[in-house]
């Protein structure tokens, strides 16, 4: 799968759900076995980033199960 960061951000937020109400903030580019690669913006929603612009985004990597890769 290929993808850009234009079109990830561009399918922010996604739809709404019980736990996001305003659509999810999480945007997923690419995945390969355990490997996922996607793009977080978390705008005004709750969250762990400090004194970001109103543009900020951020790549997210996960990689390997819990406990890491067998």
């Amino acid at each position: 799968m290929r993808t850009s960061l234009s079109t990830l951000l561009a399918s922010l937020p996604g739809a709404p759900s019980v736990q996001w109400p305003g659509g999810e903030r999480y945007a997923l580019g690419f995945e390969h076995g355990t490997l996922s690669l996607g793009c977080y913006a978390p705008a005004g929603a709750d969250h762990r980033f400090e004194n970001f612009t109103e543009g900020f985004a951020a790549w997210v990597v996960f990689w390997g199960p819990p406990g890491g890769e067998t």
